[in-house]
């Protein structure tokens, strides 16, 4: 298989995150952008420059002390850097925190070369659970509280139609693959041992379920690229630096 899996007793789920890194080093990257890094980053051994870019700057701060690569402080909805400069640009777990998506998906084309790679994950608002967090007006009670405090405080979700009209608008041709996830934090019940609780049976019925429907698994993992020059009307990349 590709990498690493999640278990919650005898049953497995594909840690997609094993996946991304399967997908970036299927092409060597000379310049690459981690967009919404985090205080960890999103792929390791990164061959080449490597630049990240996230709005919190203790996050920044973070990934200074662990790395010899540039990290600044910015937002993805105006990336401060010149116009085709990155090779790949990763964005893991992010875009379901942004409200303004599209905005984003517009400036990572922007900044990416023609024929240059944009890839990522983000959740599925297709899913049954995805779907029921959305729009269940006890969701911070429900899934925020009992579930994952913190995992599921997301602004909004994406469908996989969605995800491809932007991705498509932007210039990009896109595959997407589907990933089931375990429930929140999944490393306490394998590696502390710990007992799950009694919802797991539940999700790991769905996750059952989807794997014949796979476009209602929980993740969806991008792989986009960018086959056309994108021109956009409005923005103005005078103040974007190298």
């Amino acid at each position: 298989m590709l990498g690493g899996y999640w278990h919650l007793g005898s049953y497995r789920y594909i840690f997609y995150g094993s996946v991304l890194n399967y997908v970036f080093w299927k092409r060597y990257s000379t310049v690459t952008l981690d967009a919404g890094c985090g205080e960890h980053g999103s792929i390791d051994g990164i061959i080449g420059r490597l630049v990240g870019i996230d709005l919190n700057r203790d996050n920044i701060l973070k990934m200074r002390k662990k790395r010899k690569s540039d990290f600044v402080v910015g937002s993805l909805t105006c990336l401060p850097f010149q116009p085709d400069v990155f090779d790949t640009i990763i964005c893991q777990d992010v875009l379901e925190h942004i409200e303004e998506k599209a905005e984003v998906i517009t400036e990572v084309s922007l900044v990416l070369k023609l024929g240059g790679r944009f890839i990522g994950s983000t959740s599925n608002q297709l899913n049954p659970l995805m779907r029921l967090d959305s729009i269940s007006t006890l969701s911070s009670h429900v899934l925020s509280k009992y579930i994952g405090t913190g995992h599921y405080e997301r602004h909004s979700r994406l469908t996989p139609k969605s995800l491809n009209k932007m991705l498509e608008h932007a210039g990009f041709n896109t595959h997407l693959s589907f990933f089931g996830y375990p429930p929140f934090k999944p490393w306490l019940y394998e590696y502390c041992n710990m007992k799950p609780p009694r919802f797991v049976s539940l999700w790991i019925l769905l996750d059952k379920i989807t794997e014949h429907v796979k476009i209602l698994k929980e993740m969806m993992v991008f792989e986009a690229t960018k086959h056309s020059p994108l021109v956009v009307q409005g923005i103005s990349t005078d103040n974007r630096t190298s």
